[in-house]
């Protein structure tokens, strides 16, 4: 398995992430279509407990109140995600957002939305990201129609036994953003809703075969930023990163 060297990930009382549910119903877009601004909020909050940002993030923990954890989202919303009601926000701008926001905060890192044909070279991407310690921004394609759906598995057991009591059914109209957190050999462990889950890979590809699949069906690829010389970027980038 290949996962963060943080294994509780970030919290707020005690939860697996933050949660766009923590939002009120009416008068917010977070609540309906923030899934990308707390993925994006989440990653940026790891990366500053574990030191990764530099000074420049603030001294912060793993851990923090729900107050806290709400304000890191509405932030990314500001300086990220940029979350429109229905609309939502896509994977190239989460990218460009976070390419931002390093630059602003003076980070070594580089972010592009990564979308290959075959799974196979998403999971790697996001088992190398795992290994520098860095959380993968997981989208799940949209199902407007159709009976195509990805079962969120409450345990990694359970997703290796497709055991489907007690896991969540999701049929999102306009996809969802989450995080993943390890990897397996069957599975990727992923936090949404501020709660632990696994997706299988298998059913995951299965989605991403579909007609919006090939399309929004990606990550969020974190890397190290090349070394500039001479106001460009010293050679290619390694393509595993």
């Amino acid at each position: 398995m290949t996962s963060l060297k943080h294994r509780a990930y970030v919290g707020a009382g005690g939860s697996f992430g933050s949660s766009q549910m923590w939002f009120p119903a009416q008068g917010s877009a977070l609540r309906a279509d923030g899934c990308g601004a707390v993925a994006a909020a989440d990653t940026l909050a790891y990366l500053a407990a574990s030191g990764a940002l530099g000074g420049r993030a603030g001294a912060q923990g793993f851990e923090s109140g729900r107050e806290a954890a709400m304000a890191r989202v509405v932030e990314a919303d500001r300086t990220v995600a940029r979350v429109r009601h229905v609309l939502g926000v896509t994977g190239t701008a989460i990218a460009r957002g976070l390419r931002r926001r390093f630059r602003a905060l003076g980070a070594p890192f580089t972010a592009r939305w990564y979308c290959p044909r075959d799974t196979a070279s998403l999971r790697a991407a996001a088992e190398s990201m795992l290994a520098r310690d860095i959380p993968a921004i997981l989208s799940i394609p949209p199902r407007p129609w159709g009976n195509e759906a990805l079962w969120l598995y409450p345990s990694a057991d359970d997703a290796k036994a497709r055991r489907r009591a007690g896991a969540e059914e999701f049929r999102g109209r306009f996809g969802h953003y989450v995080t993943a957190t390890a990897c397996e050999d069957t599975a990727a462990e992923i936090s949404s809703w501020g709660r632990r889950y696994y997706l299988r890979w298998d059913e995951y590809a299965a989605l991403r075969r579909t007609l919006f699949g090939r399309i929004t069906g990606g990550l969020v690829r974190i890397s190290p930023a090349a070394p500039e010389t001479g106001g460009r970027r010293a050679g290619p980038q390694d393509p595993r990163a």
